[in-house]
């Protein structure tokens, strides 16, 4: 029996049936690699096109050309303002989903089964500057600068061996998840059920079997009412 908290697989790398702090379990499917990527680059597709058109928008303001300086700083500032708090902003407010996550039908949620705390959401896009961003600005900058090629190599290797880490667990987990305490799960398309009301016409045998079983009197539900209201009163 799983403790509260804990997580008990159903199907490997696939389902996790989690305990909430309430005592329910809730089942859970976690998301697949490629949606993770594809997510992803949609959140930095997004966020490239809000930089160039903030970047269109400081240049007609301020001018690069009058105040080459103070257009730069202010665009550098944006960039920096977007790299560290585009993800943390919409999964904090939109409740664990980015608007690539939320094209791709995934969210973030606590490993433990409680409400997603924005210190996790914090931890764990904060470690996304030490995965990727980092490593890449370093990268950018040493070809910038001329670095030397054991350099790049390494900047290389340390992206790919964070960007591959959900390939090598079976809760497809990257350093941020290990860090939050997160997973990223599937969130299908839920699907109305068939109304009861509309196929009232079409009962099958065993639904005219409990109808005849379950018949109750006026008085009976009257009375029935009459003791959740006292029952409501007292609450």
């Amino acid at each position: 029996m799983a403790s509260r908290g804990a997580f008990a697989a159903a199907e490997p790398g696939v389902r996790r049936d989690i305990v909430t702090p309430e005592g329910m379990p809730v089942p859970v499917f976690l998301a697949a690699r490629s949606q993770r990527v594809g997510a992803l680059y949609l959140d930095l597709l997004l966020m490239l096109i809000a930089v160039i058109v903030l970047g269109v928008i400081v240049c007609a303001v301020v001018g690069f050309g009058d105040s080459p300086g103070l257009g730069i700083s202010i665009y550098l500032l944006i960039s920096f303002l977007l790299r560290n708090f585009y993800f943390i902003f919409f999964e904090v407010y939109w409740r664990g989903a980015t608007p690539g996550k939320r094209l791709m039908r995934l969210r973030v949620i606590d490993r433990k089964g409680g409400r997603l705390k924005a210190d996790a959401i914090f931890a764990r896009n904060l470690m996304r500057e030490v995965e990727i961003f980092m490593p890449l600005s370093l990268l950018f900058s040493g070809g910038a600068v001329g670095s030397e090629a054991w350099v790049i190599v390494l900047t290389l290797a340390w992206v790919s061996i964070f960007t591959m880490l959900p390939l090598f667990n079976k809760d497809r987990l990257r350093a941020g998840d290990m860090v939050g305490g997160t997973w990223v799960v599937s969130v299908p398309k839920k699907r109305l059920r068939q109304d009861l009301a509309g196929s009232a016409g079409a009962s099958t045998a065993w639904q005219e079997r409990k109808i005849a079983q379950y018949q109750f009197s006026q008085e009976q539900l009257e009375a029935y009412g009459i003791f959740e209201l006292q029952t409501l009163e007292t609450v």
